[in-house]
């Protein structure tokens, strides 16, 4: 099969990216490593969306209506315990004309809508259960041979997946290091004071972030090194830890779900080799210090690339 575009992953930069060719007339190919039934994500994992990245996405998708459902963060309060035993130490920030800093959102059901969209597109084929063995450059584009026998001719081909080993088959060096830490991701509900507000607490162990995404919900994140104690505690005793932590933020919460994700630092010295683009996770993967599931850097590549 030719396409002008194929992409390899099925985040959330790889849907943005597709739907937006696919809108613009171009054919566009979609490899996902995964099975059909297993496309979206069970990651308990939230995104903090900037004002402006809301209004880019707004006006890219201007049926969305999954923003109006979430409680706009009017300011993001950080608060460091002090290693002398004193007072802690806090910072505030908000927008002077006291507009909205953004939105938090769920990664998952960013996904469904996008997969919605995805579904009205005729010029968008996506293949399941597959991924590229084979990455072949040619004068007039690329050719993809994938782990079941198929092959693809493709103008351009977009990274926006690590997995399968993929970087061994494009010519892209890459600066990684193993931050040597792991994130415990939490969501719960109960009484969540303020919110309106994303706070951070910068303890002992590690950042602890709050990041509310409704008005009784809300996801906690805290990153904490490989060796930590914490990660190995029972469910009951460790959200008693955090409501400690969070005694004038939260109270009678519940715990939803619990997840522990790996930290690494990826880095391409390049995102563009001939025809093959980089995008999203694979171009950067930076520590995620408060709620970036989806980083920033990687809706500025979208934009700089789709423009």
């Amino acid at each position: 099969m030719k396409y002008e575009f194929t992409i390899f992953g099925f985040g959330i930069s790889a849907k943005i990216t597709s739907c937006l060719l696919a809108r613009n007339g171009f054919s566009v190919c979609l490899i996902s490593d995964k099975d059909q039934k297993q496309e979206i994500s069970n990651t308990n994992l939230v995104t903090f969306l900037s004002r402006g990245s809301l209004n880019y996405l707004s006006s890219m998708f201007p049926n969305i209506k999954l923003f109006e459902e979430h409680p706009e963060i009017d300011s993001i309060h950080c608060e460091l315990n002090s290693l002398r035993g004193n007072k802690p130490q806090s910072i505030k920030f908000n927008d002077e004309e006291k507009k909205n800093l953004g939105k938090i959102i769920k990664n998952t059901d960013l996904e469904k809508y996008l997969d919605q969209e995805i579904g009205q597109l005729k010029n968008i084929n996506i293949i399941h259960g597959s991924y590229p063995s084979m990455v072949e450059n040619k004068k007039d584009g690329i050719k993809l041979k994938l782990n079941n026998g198929e092959e693809i001719d493709t103008d351009l081909f977009i990274v926006s997946s690590t997995k399968n080993n993929i970087t061994d088959h494009i010519n892209i060096d890459f600066i990684k290091k193993d931050l040597e830490k792991s994130a415990i991701s939490i969501n719960v509900n109960g009484d969540i004071k303020n919110a309106n507000c994303a706070f951070q607490k910068f303890t002992s162990d590690g950042p602890l972030a709050l990041l509310p995404y409704s008005k009784n919900e809300a996801s906690i994140v805290w990153s904490l090194k490989r060796d930590s104690k914490l990660l190995h505690k029972d469910n009951e005793e460790l959200l008693q830890i955090i409501t400690k932590h969070l005694s004038e933020q939260v109270s009678s919460i519940k715990m939803i779900s619990n997840e522990k994700h790996k930290l690494q630092f990826v880095y391409a010295k390049n995102l563009v080799y001939k025809n093959t683009v980089l995008l999203g996770n694979i171009a950067h993967n930076i520590h995620p210090i408060a709620g970036q599931g989806f980083k920033f850097l990687r809706l500025k590549d979208i934009v700089v690339f789709f423009n």
